[in-house]
């Protein structure tokens, strides 16, 4: 198992595979029977284009919906 996914599990577990900003449960596998839209992410406090680091203390569980809105936010 690569280096970030095991991240990425970790931070999906800390936050209980619960989208940090919407509270919509999180998966991470595309299925037909869930909304794509509820497909895990995670999202850096510290952007990376500002040195934030793929570190578990700098990431947060999201949805895709709610990711790519701060991404919005901050373009």
């Amino acid at each position: 198992m690569k280096k970030n996914y095991k991240i990425k599990i970790a931070v999906l577990d800390r936050d209980c595979w619960t989208c940090t900003r919407c509270g919509e449960g999180l998966y991470l596998r595309k299925s037909y029977k869930l909304d794509g839209e509820r497909k895990a992410h995670v999202h850096h406090v510290v952007p990376k284009s500002k040195g934030g680091k793929y570190k578990k203390d700098n990431l947060l569980s999201t949805c895709w919906k709610c990711e790519c809105k701060g991404h919005e936010k901050t373009a």
